[in-house]
């Protein structure tokens, strides 16, 4: 049982860094489509810079969030846990002209997953 199980994370581990290759850009494909939704959804927003480093954003009447993007947090409590940022994000670091792929906390990217699957699983020989 334990040589099959070795076995399968021996072949997972190459089939996700052949995936990984295959990225085209920064970040990997699941979080870039998590965060074209929250771009959508952003622009439902109206940002308010309120000084110092803290953010105000509406998206209606009864949705108001503060948003602190040098401590990667928001009122809505979406972008602490996740490291993606939320639509409230979004929208302030839009107000900002800032590049939002470097708000992406680096576990998301193509360099740290290749290097996280960079280590294979030698085969070993039989018990014959």
């Amino acid at each position: 049982m334990i040589e099959t199980i070795r076995t399968k994370i021996m072949l997972l581990i190459v089939k996700k860094k052949k995936q990984v290759e295959k990225i085209k850009g920064i970040l990997c494909q699941k979080i870039r489509k998590k965060l074209d939704v929250n771009i959508k959804e952003s622009l439902r927003c109206v940002p308010s810079h309120v000084g110092g480093d803290r953010c105000h954003v509406e998206c209606g009447l009864d949705s108001q969030h503060v948003v602190d993007p040098i401590e990667n947090c928001c009122s809505c409590k979406n972008w602490d846990p996740t490291g993606i940022h939320c639509m409230h994000a979004v929208a302030i670091i839009h107000l900002k002209d800032e590049l939002r792929k470097t708000y992406v906390q680096t576990w998301y990217t193509k360099q740290t997953q290749l290097a996280i699957y960079s280590n294979f699983i030698g085969p070993i020989r039989g018990p014959n």
